[in-house]
């Protein structure tokens, strides 16, 4: 079986035919290549930023949580705790939960409303008379 990658001598004599000085070709590949580098560079640097902001999040809906729990005896509601960490939709918020939950930092009940145990230890923001400042703006903006 005949092999389908063209050898050297191939790719000489195809680049001399199409008029093609070997250098400049291989400048643009060194050219793309450096392109494709640069490119993934900053898809990384982004997946890191959006990494810090999922952990940052997480951490707010943990610390939310904990403080409902603690100040009410039930868990938040979907809505609730969307609107704690500055989430939209409901399936954001269970995206949300389902990393917490793949984390260990959580424990739910399927099928349950309102069912969330927390498991890993938040230290919580405390009013000046001890009681839990369980609501805890994202960014530290006011309400």
């Amino acid at each position: 079986m005949k092999s389908r990658i063209p050898s050297e001598a191939a790719i000489q004599a195809e680049m001399e035919q199409c008029g093609i000085d070997r250098l400049p070709a291989i400048r643009r590949l060194q050219q793309r290549a450096f392109l494709l580098t640069r490119q993934r560079e900053a898809r990384r640097a982004d997946l890191d930023a959006a990494l810090k902001a999922s952990a940052k999040r997480q951490q707010a809906a943990l610390r939310f949580i904990t403080g409902y729990l603690q100040a009410k005896g039930y868990s938040p509601s979907f809505e609730e705790i969307g609107a704690a960490v500055g989430l939209l939709s409901k399936h954001s918020v269970q995206r949300l939960l389902n990393e917490l939950e793949d984390s260990g930092a959580i424990r739910r009940i399927m099928g349950k409303r309102r069912a969330i145990e927390v498991v890993e230890h938040v230290k919580l923001p405390r009013a000046p008379d001890g009681a839990p400042l369980y609501f805890v703006p994202v960014g530290g903006a006011p309400c």
